[in-house]
């Protein structure tokens, strides 16, 4: 099922309005709930808050996967987390504010915001993503493409240090 520009742009909208309000825990004032305080992260925020329901939840995990074997889960058509760090460890937060561009064969286009996390999703129930996708990262008025084009949305599948002769060890916002 195809969207019309009017149906995706109230999808994007939608997907945004969702990341703020499930994003905008608080903990204390300095860090969203879940996220605490760490020396350990060059982003000086590690995930602590388990496995219930967070669109903060392990940034740097395989959040495909994870979903895909959790009946409580919804299911994303793409999801990952951007990094400023390549050797960022998992639930170390990525980088509030860059923007994933996603072009699905189509022509259909996605901006994801990435949350105080790093992480950005679409949800499968609000979008029908056409493979091959191209995909690039903004932030900061820079802009950093993918070269190869993506036939999978679970960017931990290149992107989890597994298969740095592939990829990055870490999905990469451009350096500012």
């Amino acid at each position: 099922m195809r969207r019309g520009r009017a149906e995706t742009i109230a999808v994007i909208a939608s997907l945004l309005i969702t990341a703020l309000a499930v994003g905008c825990g608080d903990n204390g004032g300095d860090a969203p709930e879940g996220l605490v305080s760490s020396d350990s992260c060059s982003s000086g925020l590690v995930w602590e808050g388990g496995s219930q329901g967070s669109a903060l939840m392990h940034p740097g995990g395989d959040c495909m996967g994870c979903h895909s074997s959790n009946d409580d889960a919804p299911s994303f058509a793409i999801a990952g987390t951007v990094y400023l760090d390549e050797q960022a460890d998992d639930d170390c937060a990525g980088v509030e504010g860059a923007i994933v561009v996603v072009e699905d064969d189509e022509g259909q286009v996605l901006e994801l915001p990435t949350n105080r996390a790093g992480n950005f999703f679409a949800r499968d129930a609000d979008v029908d993503l056409s493979m091959p996708l191209q995909v690039k990262v903004r932030y900061e008025g820079n802009e950093k493409v993918m070269q190869e084009p993506l036939y999978s949305g679970n960017c931990y599948n290149c992107h989890s240090g597994q298969d740095a002769v592939r990829a990055p060890a870490r999905v990469l916002a451009p350096a500012p």
